[in-house]
């Protein structure tokens, strides 16, 4: 009998008019915060949206918007990513999701923007409805987008 792939659950940040979401790797968490103020930091660089103050530790917080679809405009989130001791956050339209996730040797069903390639991306088949996802590495992300 061969071997199933294993399942894992992911977080998922998507876009409705997206062909994939992008999946967290294992191990990150995502928090959404309301009403939380952001610091505006005069001569920052237009990627990066301010600061925020969460629990005593200061978070850079990058803009994130829709690859897809660069000039679309949807209801904006403040997403908290955690990797162990690190923070990042994102203010976002994408909507926050978990589901499980299986590797897969597929291809993914549609072209993926240059901005979101990593050196490690991998397909993720979504366990519970139709769909693929695209693992995606936020804070690796936020670096490439730094010194580009």
């Amino acid at each position: 009998m061969a071997a199933q792939p294993a399942t894992e659950l992911r977080v998922l940040l998507s876009w409705p008019e997206a062909p994939v979401s992008l999946a967290l790797p294992s191990g990150m968490s995502c928090e959404i915060l309301f009403d939380t103020p952001l610091a505006h930091l005069p001569g920052a660089p237009s990627y990066v949206a301010g600061l925020i103050n969460r629990q005593g530790a200061v978070i850079t917080v990058l803009l994130c918007g829709n690859p897809w679809q660069p000039n679309a405009l949807g209801e904006q989130r403040l997403l908290v990513i955690t990797r162990g001791r690190e923070r990042l956050g994102l203010r976002t339209d994408a909507q926050p999701d978990f589901a499980p996730t299986e590797a897969t040797k597929d291809a993914l069903p549609a072209q993926i923007p240059a901005g979101l390639h990593a050196r490690s991306a991998r397909a993720l088949r979504l366990v519970d409805r139709p769909g693929f996802a695209l693992e995606w590495d936020p804070f690796e992300w936020g670096r490439a987008v730094a010194f580009t």
